[in-house]
């Protein structure tokens, strides 16, 4: 069964002008374009239920059913139909189950699937017989391409697929391309994706590090993608070696050897995310002087402590509204009497460069959780962000293959931003770009929020908190698919070609806004 949901009128959809705005750079205008939300699940839902839960009636019109588009979109010349892979995190898919459960009950809907995706429905101007010569700057484009003949389907076909590349992220998502010939021979668009089923392993797998060889320990670095250095694998080595450590493991009831959770979790505790290394090494700089002037050298033990830690610490004694930093998710500072603010900004350089829009929207909710897990927990206000890119206008031929367009990156880098903050109720207040070809080999995406708290709460601070033994952990969101994994050892890694899908990260502002 297909749910799709549209806009009655084009002119009220933004997101099929801005769209369309961006395809109108590689197609021939003025073309036109319907997005359609797209709901696929086995679960014959009544299309009442369907209306409710997923149109607003007012602007939206809804089709239900094994067939999908309403009359009033036949007429197009291209379906593009964007979903995800199998095992990547649908958020939407996790919303639109849980409505559904909420709506007929667990029973009618435990076991069925439930997918999201969406659909663009393309319409370019003139007959196919004209395309080739509709546009002259894309004519070498839409003309005679795969040895069809000009103003076939199979010439834009190449052109269509150029277009939507920037829409859609091949790691993560999968695209159908179906055209109107193609409809017309009994074509359709899929029932439902292919998915996978997350079974937790049954046991942890054993790794005898211990008994490796330097050869065998920078494999099992690279294949595991842990991102660890020689000497750091080294020293994972010595330590399940020690004969007292296998003695104090064997009391806990714990293998001599070392598991895959163990490694994972000193990987990404090792990782330059959350490590810093660069930040915190020894660094020996020489700056060659003037004619005349000796060179400067300099030995900066800690860029972060000698350049970043050291001036907070300075001001800190003429600032007393300087309540908390460096202690816990975010700086707290005084307001007035009664409130504190609450400040957080980090990177999410990698997963962006990667993945643009999911990389970005992670990146920007993750600093919001930041900010509701400072002291007692803040409420985020409001988000900023500086994203540094090469320039927009870069030509194709000097970006070095297997990166992303600098032009895809913006779009995809701001729209996450925005996504991540409107769905999660938070707007984006201020921000900057900065351009410049240093960029061209990882983004620079900087994701800040800002929140408040009462000054005091039960006649505490509310910045300070304890964790003490017996504390419950909760987990809030989607189970954990193919992405994400890797995402922080990933960031002590170049970007190149075989980057891995399971370094990109999906966020769940929905969820999120509703904690």
């Amino acid at each position: 069964m297909r749910i799709e949901t549209y806009f009655a009128r084009p002119e009220l959809d933004g997101r099929s002008q801005g769209v369309a705005a961006r395809l109108e750079r590689a197609l021939p205008s003025p073309l036109q374009l319907r997005i359609v939300d797209v709901v696929l699940t086995d679960l014959p839902a009544p299309r009442e239920v369907a209306a409710e839960l997923f149109t607003d009636p007012v602007v939206q019109r809804l089709a239900a059913g094994p067939a999908p588009l309403e009359p009033e979109l036949s007429r197009w010349d291209w379906l593009v139909e964007i979903a995800f892979r199998p095992g990547v995190t649908d958020t939407l898919a996790l919303t639109a189950r849980e409505a559904l459960e909420i709506a007929l009950g667990d029973e009618a809907t435990k076991g069925r699937a439930v997918q999201t995706a969406r659909l663009y429905a393309l319409t370019l101007p003139g007959s196919p017989g004209e395309r080739s010569v509709l546009k002259g700057g894309h004519e070498a484009v839409l003309g005679g391409a795969g040895g069809h003949t000009p103003g076939g389907a199979g010439d834009d076909r190449a052109a269509v697929e150029a277009a939507f590349a920037p829409l859609w992220n091949p790691l993560v998502q999968s695209a159908v391309f179906v055209s109107r010939a193609e409809w017309d021979a009994g074509a359709r668009l899929p029932e439902l994706y292919p998915s996978v089923s997350l079974d937790d392993p049954a046991e942890p797998e054993r790794i005898d590090v211990a008994s490796m060889g330097d050869a065998e320990l920078e494999r099992l670095s690279g294949e595991r993608l842990l991102a660890l250095s020689l000497e750091e694998m080294a020293a994972i080595r010595g330590y399940f070696g020690r004969p007292a450590v296998r003695a104090a493991r064997a009391a806990a009831g714990l293998p001599p050897e070392a598991t895959d959770v163990e490694l994972e979790m000193l990987a990404q505790t090792w990782s330059e995310h959350c490590k810093h290394k660069i930040f915190n090494a020894e660094i020996d700089y020489a700056e060659a002087g003037a004619p005349g002037v000796p060179p400067r050298r300099e030995t900066v033990r800690s860029l972060y402590k000698t350049y970043i830690r050291s001036t907070t610490e300075e001001l800190r004694a003429s600032r007393p509204d300087l309540l908390s930093v460096f202690t816990d998710n975010a700086g707290v500072f005084r307001f007035d009497e009664d409130f504190v603010v609450c400040m957080k900004a980090e990177t999410h350089n990698s997963p962006s460069a990667l993945d643009p829009y999911g990389g970005a929207m992670t990146g920007i909710v993750g600093v919001n959780r930041d900010i509701m897990g400072t002291g007692i927990g803040a409420a985020p206000l409001f988000n900023t962000n500086v994203l540094c890119f090469a320039p927009p206008a870069t030509p194709d031929a000097e970006v070095p293959a297997g990166l992303k367009k600098p032009r895809e990156l913006l779009e995809g880098v701001h729209r996450g931003i925005v996504d991540g903050g409107n769905q999660s109720g938070i707007p984006v207040a201020a921000g900057a770009f900065v351009f410049d070809e240093s960029f061209m080999g990882k983004p620079l995406v900087f994701c800040g929020t800002g929140g408040m708290m009462p000054a005091r709460i039960n006649g505490r601070p509310s910045w300070e908190k304890a964790v003490r033994p017996g504390a419950l952990a909760v987990m809030v969101g989607g189970r954990v698919g193919k992405d994400g994994i890797h995402g922080a050892t990933f960031s002590s890694l170049q970007l190149d070609e075989g980057s891995p899908a399971s370094a990109v990260q999906i966020g769940d502002p929905i969820i999120q806004k509703r904690m």
